[in-house]
């Protein structure tokens, strides 16, 4: 047998020194490098060091490629200028302007927001935290908060509440028909219930469709950007936002229009970028905020749809989704157009859905007002939802300091998360509320038809009325911190909550200042002065806001609080309308300091807490929302007006 001959391309005739090496030009080379087949007679030939030489070439040219296209996406990432897509949106939403001459003049156009840190993600892509200060310690772990030890430890009012006994001897015979103040849980169950009342009403919309002899397909909710996927947005928006009578009730309406639908998950863009730890818009929220915004001028310049009541609710949408960047001038311009359209379209009244739409216009007006400490329209804050039933004696409702329409917390009593403790607290903010707003202000009529057992609303005198603030007030100072270790309550925080929140909305009625005010005077004159050395390296404590957001953290914030709703919503409403300060008004593009920014952050959070709170409440309750949201609007007028 004849051996093969080696193949000459392995045997490289060695150049003699006469000779001048020619190097050769590397062509620049387009896409990954290519593949490159060695092949040989002997293993032994593999060593040739040639061979070795164009493996360790082809390695680092691999190399390279690949450090370019990560270098070219980090960049890409990092640098949202150059994204040709954002930079429309952002440039569409800060240089377009409103013109509210008219109806056919109406466009919509908010006031860009600042934009802490914009990433061009992919939605699915972003972490998504359980709680938010886990979110925010993920890009600023240097602020990790400490526990509030400085709180006054004191033990002084640690006696058996009488009232408490009092109002448990009432429930007897109580009937509970049901576990829940609104049918609502924080679970894969509860979605998949809302999953399927949505899946329904496409699957009508698709029926009707088709009767029409429109495309099926074309029904069916979707953004037009493909970095948006609507799929997930829903499952989201139906787990933390809605309950089986928003659906019943809200969910009819807007199923009407397949435009609509998707414009009702744009809070939940914000509450996912909060959890996601976007002190601000992402980019996924300026994309749906863009494409909402040209479907409601579309519906605007038609004569057809510009006074419907679809329009309406897209703006309604779009004004929910603007409170997470606290703007207040996009706000207010908002709120300026959606009573423009009322007006025009002859009222409240004639506003559809059964009063639904009426009552979401104004919960949302209302929270908008409540927070940035404003007065809604007088179209708006002048009506009063249609009274359907009387309330049931018996009835779990939203039971609050601003509602009370028992006279007793008669479901507070039958949450396993009130402490007697709690219950007092809640008692004497309540009677502090009607003290204060029968001695400055007439009582609000509707709220009095609510009551089934009114309490006394006459007039005290002025000494009357001083003494028995002062009374609720020592009460409350006297009250010990669930900070503090080896008490009954240690370590109670819905009490703590309710005990921070009482103590910022005790000081600005008793002084008549604004929340924010408060939160600051009940800082440097309860907290500080008996215990001046235990924070010696700051300049600055934190704000009272800021202790009860991580009060708040460390609570069930998923479930709302169950039966203490009504309870949750007074706390997150009027710790937003505190940390609402000069500081987190400048929402500039201009970075900010540390403190600042972790300001608007803790605003933000309220916000969106009780944003969220307010709208699971709103559909069932919504007499009892309303009322409590106006009576907070009453006493923010009064306290700021004496202020």
């Amino acid at each position: 047998m004849v051996p093969i001959k080696q193949r000459e391309e392995i045997c490289v005739p060695c150049s003699t020194s006469s000779q001048r090496p020619v190097r050769r030009q590397v062509k620049k080379r387009s896409g990954p490098p290519q593949l490159q087949f060695l092949t040989a007679t002997d293993l032994s030939q593999f060593k040739d060091e040639k061979i070795k030489k164009s493996v360790r070439s082809q390695a680092m040219l691999q190399y390279r490629y690949r450090s370019e296209q990560q270098k070219h996406k980090e960049n890409k990432a990092g640098d949202v200028g150059r994204m040709p897509e954002l930079d429309n949106i952002k440039q569409n939403l800060a240089t377009r302007a409103y013109h509210w001459h008219d109806v056919s003049a109406l466009q919509v156009a908010p006031v860009a927001t600042m934009q802490n840190r914009i990433q061009n993600h992919v939605q699915g892509q972003e972490r998504f935290y359980t709680r938010p200060p886990a979110a925010w310690l993920a890009f600023n772990p240097e602020d990790n908060p400490r526990d509030p030890y400085f709180i006054p430890p004191s033990s002084a009012y640690l006696t058996q509440s009488s009232r408490y006994r009092r109002a448990l001897l009432t429930l007897d015979g109580f009937c509970i028909r049901m576990k829940r103040v609104v049918e609502y849980e924080d679970s894969d169950q509860h979605r998949e219930v809302i999953m399927h009342i949505i899946r329904t009403g496409v699957a009508a919309a698709c029926l009707r469709s088709v009767r029409n002899g429109s495309e099926p397909f074309s029904v069916l909710p979707q953004f037009s950007s493909p970095k948006v996927n609507t799929l997930d947005l829903f499952r989201e928006c139906s787990r933390h936002f809605i309950t089986p009578t928003t659906m019943r009730r809200w969910g009819v309406l807007v199923f009407s229009d397949p435009d609509v639908m998707p414009t009702g998950t744009l809070l939940t863009c914000g509450y996912l970028d909060m959890h996601s730890g976007y002190s601000g818009d992402s980019a996924r929220t300026l994309r749906v905020k863009s494409e909402t915004i040209r479907k409601i001028n579309n519906r605007l310049r038609n004569p057809a749809t510009q006074l419907d009541d679809l329009t309406l609710a897209s703006i309604l949408h779009l004004l929910m989704a603007e409170l997470w960047s606290c703007d207040e001038k996009t706000l207010r311009i908002h709120e300026a157009g959606a009573a423009r359209l009322i007006a025009q379209k002859g009222g409240m009244h004639a506003l559809g859905g059964n009063g639904v739409v009426a009552e979401v216009a104004c919960g949302v007006s209302y929270q908008m007002n409540i927070i940035c400490q404003a007065q809604p329209p007088p179209i708006l804050f002048n009506y009063s939802p249609a009274q359907v039933c009387p309330v049931s004696p018996t009835a779990l409702l939203p039971e609050s300091p601003l509602y009370c329409p028992r006279s007793q917390f008669f479901t507070l009593l039958q949450s396993d998360m009130c402490s007697e403790f709690t219950y007092e607290i809640l008692c004497d903010m309540r009677d502090l509320t009607d003290l204060f707003l029968s001695c400055h202000n007439r009582p609000d009529p509707v709220e009095d038809m609510e009551d089934l057992e009114p309490r006394s609303h006459s007039t005290p005198d002025l000494a009357q009325y001083e003494k028995q603030v002062s009374e609720i007030q020592a009460r409350l100072f006297a009250m010990p911190s669930a900070y503090t270790s080896g008490l009954p309550l240690s370590n109670d925080w819905v009490y703590e909550s309710c005990r921070i929140t009482g103590l910022i909305y005790t000081t600005a009625i008793v002084f008549r200042i604004p929340f924010y005010i408060a939160a600051d005077r009940v800082r440097a004159s309860v907290l500080y002065r008996p215990f001046p050395a235990i924070y010696p390296f700051d300049h600055e404590a934190p704000r009272l806001t800021e202790i009860l957001y991580q009060t708040l953290e460390k609570t069930n914030l998923n479930d709302i609080w169950k039966s203490m709703a009504g309870v949750l919503y007074w706390i997150t409403a009027v710790g937003a309308a505190a940390a609402r300060t000069p500081q987190t008004l400048k929402i500039t593009h201009a970075l900010q300091c540390r403190g600042d920014a972790y300001a608007i952050w803790v605003r933000r959070c309220l916000i969106m807490f009780s944003a969220r709170t307010m709208i699971i409440l709103l559909f069932d309750h919504p007499r009892p929302v309303l009322g409590m949201m106006k009576k907070l609007l009453r006493v923010q007028k009064l306290v700021e007006n004496y202020g």
